[in-house]
């Protein structure tokens, strides 16, 4: 007899997955058009070659290491939300979808597959926003698969609505890679890549994070507007803010409380200090994602990054990808290199057969040092923790 709920299920954990390459094409196609040759490029008189079709080489001696060349990056990766919706959300929603069968029951995972009902819910929302619009034909034909695989699990809510529910989730896991705690060389020569590699890509990712504010600073004075056009009204202090001096001029009259530096154009210092996320998330990204890498290598503050190898290189390739190659021209391409780097370290880590769990800890004197390896719950842990204290350390 045909098992529709194992058939619903299977069913479920491939839609994720189609789901998933569809926001992966997505992502490739619209970073192919980021860097396209050009006959100047061929001519050899181009002020940039093209590292892959996505990143830019800034070659003009004339312009600065730092230009902002790489604008274009920025509208994929990018934390502002309009474009990260955009662009992102099939990959958010595939993977979404196949954390059903491999997550931990949570609010989550309830509100998303509890019933058959709920899921054919989900299912239809996923079409909807994150297949049909995207990756052109693929798109469509993974749309209205997941059309098909909702019609499917309303079938089974349907028929199994005074009886036993079958389960919506496989419950599935992913092997456990750690079988000792003992490390073998070559993790630790990567783990100790990653350990003193982290804080000085995190002080590097800073700087940039610096570079770029600065090269951002609002030049509302020293362009000239709108002093131009009320000399006798406006003075500058320093070159973002605008001073309103009288307004008993027979020109125009301001009033002093005029919000004059926030309402005057696109280069006044309310267009540069702002807590809109399309300015704040678009300027801040690279110094807040260089403080936090600091923070979490050379401190205890945020321990939900250095809690594994995995997060670690998680966020070390997020911080490539979204601090790093999209700001400051040749500096963040080189850094975000290494970030990609220091990520790959960490994966090996990750996936050696004997890694170090415990990367350091910090001793009372707060002084930074290797720790040896110890077992942290089956899972691969960097920081110690006393709820991964060995069977032997739990008896003494």
């Amino acid at each position: 007899m045909l098992n529709l709920g194992a058939v619903g299920r299977g069913a479920t954990l491939l839609a994720g997955v189609l789901v998933v390459l569809v926001g992966l094409v997505h992502l490739f196609k619209i970073l192919e058009e980021t860097c396209t040759e050009t006959p100047a490029m061929a001519a050899g008189t181009s002020s940039y070659e093209c590292i892959g079709p996505s990143l830019r080489w800034n070659t003009d001696q004339a312009e600065s290491p730092v230009a902002d060349v790489n604008g274009q990056w920025r509208n994929v990766f990018t934390f502002v939300p309009d474009p990260f919706l955009l662009h992102w959300s099939p990959l958010i929603l595939g993977l979404a979808t196949i954390s059903i069968h491999f997550a931990e029951p949570g609010w989550i995972i309830e509100a998303i597959a509890h019933t058959w009902f709920r899921l054919f819910l989900w299912l239809i929302f996923v079409a909807l926003y994150g297949s049909f619009g995207y990756a052109g034909n693929m798109g469509i034909i993974v749309g209205f698969f997941l059309v098909f695989i909702a019609a499917l699990a309303l079938l089974i809510e349907v028929l199994f609505r005074n009886g036993q529910s079958p389960s919506t989730r496989m419950t599935l896991r992913a092997p456990d890679r750690l079988s000792e705690c003992t490390p073998s060389p070559v993790t630790q020569v990567f783990s100790s890549i990653v350990i003193y590699g982290m804080p000085l890509v995190g002080f590097l990712t800073v700087i940039l994070g610096v570079i770029v504010v600065i090269d951002r600073l609002p030049t509302i004075c020293e362009d000239g507007y709108p002093l131009t056009n009320f000399e006798s009204q406006l003075s500058c202090v320093g070159p973002g803010l605008i001073w309103i001096e009288r307004t008993d001029t027979d020109v125009t009259v301001l009033d002093t409380t005029y919000s004059i530096n926030t309402l005057v154009g696109s280069d006044d210092w309310g267009s540069f200090f702002s807590l809109r996320p399309s300015v704040f998330f678009d300027l801040l990204t690279p110094l807040l994602m260089g403080i936090i890498s600091m923070l979490a290598s050379l401190t205890s503050n945020v321990d939900s990054i250095m809690a594994s190898w995995t997060l670690l290189s998680y966020w070390l390739l997020a911080q490539a990808l979204f601090g790093n190659f999209g700001y400051g021209g040749n500096y963040g391409v080189v850094l975000g290199f290494l970030s990609s780097i220091l990520s790959f370290c960490a994966g090996v880590v990750t996936w050696s057969k004997n890694p170090p769990t415990d990367k350091r800890a910090r001793n009372s004197q707060s002084e930074l040092s290797l720790s040896m390896p110890s077992c942290c719950a089956g899972s691969c842990c960097i920081r110690s923790s006393p709820s991964a204290a060995t069977p032997a350390q739990s008896k003494a």
